[in-house]
C-alpha cells in the first residue's frame, strides 16, 4: 500500500490533472520528487495553502502537476491570463477555468510586462475555495528574471493562510540545467528544446501562530475592509505578522532550493 494512498481520494479532477500533466511534458524532462510523504503531516481536516517558489514561470504549474495526483487543488494565476485575446485563456478553459483564481496584475501593452497589485478582494474567493475543501497553490514571492529570491517575500501566502486558518506546505522547484532562460515565459522555445530535468522538493507543513486580532477580524463578514476598523497598533501587529510569516516561508523555500532537504 502506498504511503500516499490516504490522499488518493482527494486528488484533483481528471480534467485538471490531464491538463497540468500535458503542459509540463513540453517544458520539463524527468521530474524527481522529494518529500512527498510530508503531505501526510497535514491533518485531513486542516485547511492548506501550498506555497511554491516563483524563480521561473513554470514553478507553480510543475508543483501543481505533481501535487494534483494527491491533493484536490485550486491554483492562483495572473488576471490577464483570464482575458481574451491571451492564448493562455484557452489552456485555462481546457483545465477548467473554475480551478484557477485570478490575482490582479497590470499588463503593460507595450512591453507586455506585468506588475502585481495588492487587492485584498482577490483573497475572498481564495478563502472561500479553501473553506470548501480545496488546497490552494500560491507563489510565495514575486517572480525573478534572474532566478533569485527577491528581498521581500509576498504577502498572499501568510494573508490567506491566516484568514483561512490554513497550514502552509512549502514546495520548491529547481532545474538540473542551470541556464537562466529555462522555465521563463519569454524563452519558452528554448525551454521546450532543453527539456531540463526538474526536482520538486516538499518541506514540512508550517502552522502559523496567528495574532488574536486576525481571529477577531475573521468573524467580520467583510474582512477585506478591516483597515478602517482597527487601531494603528493593531495594524502594525498584522503588518509585522505578514512580513515575518512571509520571510519564514521564503526561508524554508530557500532551504529546499539550496540546502539539504531532510
Amino acid at each position: 500500500m502506498s504511503s500516499f494512498e490516504y490522499y488518493n481520494s482527494e486528488k484533483s479532477s481528471m480534467r485538471l490533472r490531464i491538463a497540468l500533466g500535458a503542459a509540463i511534458k513540453f517544458v520539463a524532462g524527468k521530474v524527481t520528487v522529494t518529500g512527498l510523504e510530508k503531505i501526510n503531516k497535514v491533518a485531513v481536516n486542516r485547511n492548506l495553502v501550498i506555497a511554491t517558489t516563483h524563480l521561473t514561470d513554470e514553478d507553480l504549474p510543475i508543483s501543481s502537476a505533481v501535487l494534483s495526483q494527491h491533493l484536490d487543488l485550486a491554483l492562483t494565476d495572473m488576471s490577464p491570463n483570464h482575458q481574451w485575446p491571451n492564448p493562455l485563456k484557452l489552456l485555462l478553459m481546457a483545465a477548467g477555468e473554475s480551478n484557477f483564481i485570478p490575482i490582479d496584475f497590470n499588463l503593460n501593452p507595450t512591453t507586455k510586462s506585468t506588475t502585481g497589485i495588492f487587492n485584498p478582494k482577490n483573497f475572498i474567493p481564495m478563502i472561500r475555495t479553501i473553506n470548501d475543501g480545496k488546497r490552494l497553490v500560491i507563489a510565495a514571492h514575486n517572480p525573478s528574471n534572474a532566478r533569485e529570491f527577491p528581498c521581500r517575500p509576498g504577502v498572499a501566502v501568510p494573508y490567506v493562510s491566516a484568514f483561512a486558518n490554513a497550514d502552509i506546505l512549502p514546495v520548491a522547484v529547481t532545474y538540473e540545467k542551470q541556464d537562466k532562460r529555462i522555465g521563463m515565459a519569454n524563452h519558452m522555445g528554448f525551454t521546450v528544446l532543453a527539456r531540463s530535468g526538474v526536482n520538486v522538493s516538499i518541506g514540512d507543513p508550517i502552522r502559523p501562530i496567528v495574532p488574536p486580532i486576525i481571529d477577531e477580524l475573521k468573524l467580520e463578514s467583510s474582512f477585506c475592509d478591516w483597515r478602517h476598523k482597527i487601531s494603528t497598533d493593531e495594524f502594525r501587529i498584522i503588518k509585522t505578522f505578514l512580513k515575518q510569516q512571509g520571510e519564514l516561508v521564503v526561508d524554508e523555500l530557500k532551504n529546499l532550493t539550496y540546502g539539504t532537504v531532510s
